[in-house]
């Protein structure tokens, strides 16, 4: 429960060598007005064109789809960011990568 109302929560993942991966979220309290952003970046912080996401379902394995698939970097980190009017409701418990 370390996230506030009127404070943006998110977080970067550490580096993480990667060929084809695919990314899934576990989170529960997810809508219109409470939503995951993440944004693949190379293992220096950029972010890589084309690789955001918007997570808005509440679910188990729920799949993150970029806007433009790209050719990826061989080290990706993952900022997480939570969202929206109801942000404090979102409860992510994990986050997958998939080779």
């Amino acid at each position: 429960d370390y996230q506030l109302p009127k404070v943006t929560s998110e977080f970067i993942t550490t580096a993480i060598p990667v060929k084809s991966p695919r990314f899934f979220v576990n989170a529960d309290g997810l809508g219109d007005e409470a939503v995951i952003r993440i944004e693949l970046l190379d293992h220096t912080e950029h972010l890589v064109p084309g690789c955001t996401a918007i997570v808005a379902q509440s679910g188990f394995q729920t799949p993150v789809e970029w806007t433009q698939p790209t050719q990826l970097p061989e080290r990706v980190r993952l900022r997480v960011v939570f969202e929206g009017r109801k942000r404090a409701a979102i409860r992510l418990s994990a986050l997958y990568v998939q080779p």
